[in-house]
């Protein structure tokens, strides 16, 4: 369990007394002494063989986020701290990406430091059940615009599940999970040997360092379905010797593994379960790898679109930018009014807060605005303007004050 109750990390993050989610214990609220901003700080517990190597370097060693420091240093946390500084960096600033402002290793756990916003994650809304098809298709459509970001800077998330997605007050959803995703990924790599790049495996074969590095992944990302695309989980541990042994074909993991993390999380979404089992990491894999999951029936509409996310061919899955253009044709036919889930976020929340859209509340903590082309506040399919019930009364309130006037009028005029 990541220390508490008022230490200072880093030297100028203090840690509030309490879990900023009470579902996520590593996952902690504090403030930064430094601007007096209120800040979360996401905790990945390193793995032994990498904590008994900080040993040497005292149990306080903090690296910040410059690039230039985290290129010149070395070992799994260093290379972990590195890659979760470089793909904060090489993301602009999106109105439904969660930004990371600093990661550094201290304690045994590799912590990053990132934007917070009112709101609760996804995975707190889902302990109620299943949500709305056209609600769904909204929180698709908002982590869809984040992902295309992320895309375009040459990264794949690989961090998509129900607990890096925050539900704001206004309905928002935002992605978030970008640094600690990438801090895992180069753990993994980092103790098989470290591949180039910030998000994208390279080649496709499955070579011995490859499974190891699955393996890894395996011991620190768990058994969660959208983080195992079949591209991910690969072939069956290879039990030839070790001069028999040659690399396995496979797919090369892309931002098609994206898509299947997508298709995962609304299959969830819809029916209150993941399409694959997730008892543990070898039943996982084994369901992934033969295609055993059950029908998406229950995803009603967007049952069709589910099932080509979870197309088990990476190439055969529909891009993000189809993704959304087909989601807005949906949001674009439903029905109205629609109340988004907006009082469920709010009952949730520890404490009662003003109301106001995630936009006004970045512009008062000095966050970047966001893009014109991508207005913050509530979903499209959310807002509307007055109710048919509504008409009634003011239509009855607008006769009556001008039978008022009339009578005033009269007798101004007979007096």
């Amino acid at each position: 369990m990541p220390p508490v109750h008022g230490r200072l990390l880093a030297g100028r993050y203090q840690l509030m007394d309490r879990s900023e989610d009470l579902a996520a214990p590593r996952r902690l609220a504090a403030v930064d002494s430094a601007t007096g901003l209120r800040v979360v700080l996401e905790a990945l517990p390193l793995p032994e063989v990498v904590s008994a190597e900080l040993l040497d370097e005292g149990p306080d060693t903090v690296y910040g986020l410059a690039a230039e420091e985290a290129a010149s240093l070395s070992g799994p946390a260093a290379r972990a701290v590195g890659r979760a500084t470089r793909a904060a960096a090489a993301v602009p600033v999106h109105p439904r990406l969660l930004q990371d402002y600093e990661a550094f290793h201290q304690d045994g756990y590799l912590w990053v430091a990132g934007e917070y916003l009112p709101g609760v994650p996804l995975a707190r809304l889902l302990e109620r059940g299943p949500l709305p098809v056209h609600r769904a298709a909204e929180i698709a459509g908002d982590l869809l615009g984040a992902l295309q970001v992320v895309h375009a800077a040459g990264l794949v998330h690989g961090n998509i599940t129900p607990e890096t997605v925050l539900v704001c007050e206004d309905g928002a959803a935002m992605l978030g999970g970008l640094g600690t995703g990438a801090a895992q990924e180069a753990l993994c790599d980092g103790l098989v040997g470290e591949p180039p790049g910030l998000g994208l495996t390279p080649g496709a074969d499955w070579t011995l360092a490859r499974q190891r590095a699955r393996d890894s992944r395996a011991e620190l990302a768990g058994p969660r379905a959208e983080r195992w695309a079949p591209e991910q989980v690969g072939p069956p541990g290879d039990d030839r010797g070790p001069q028999q042994r040659r690399p396995l074909p496979g797919e090369p993991v892309g931002p098609a593994a994206d898509c299947w993390a997508l298709g995962v999380l609304l299959f969830r979404v819809l029916t209150g379960r993941a399409p694959f089992p997730e008892e543990g990491i070898g039943v996982l894999f084994d369901a992934v790898r033969a295609g055993r999951r059950p029908s998406a029936a229950s995803c009603g509409v967007l049952r069709p679109l589910v099932e080509e996310l979870l197309h088990p061919d990476p190439a055969a899955r529909p891009a993000p930018a189809l993704v959304r253009q087909r989601l807005s044709e949906l949001l674009t036919r439903a029905p109205e009014p629609y109340d988004p889930d907006t009082a469920g976020v709010a009952a949730l929340l520890p404490a009662v807060r003003p109301a106001g859209t995630v936009e006004r509340h970045r512009r008062r903590v000095g966050l970047p605005r966001p893009h014109p082309d991508h207005p913050h506040g509530p979903p499209r399919h959310a807002r509307r303007g007055l109710r048919p019930r509504t008409l009634g009364p003011l239509l009855v309130g607008g006769v009556v004050l001008v039978l008022l006037l009339v009578l005033v009028v009269t007798a101004l005029l007979a007096g």
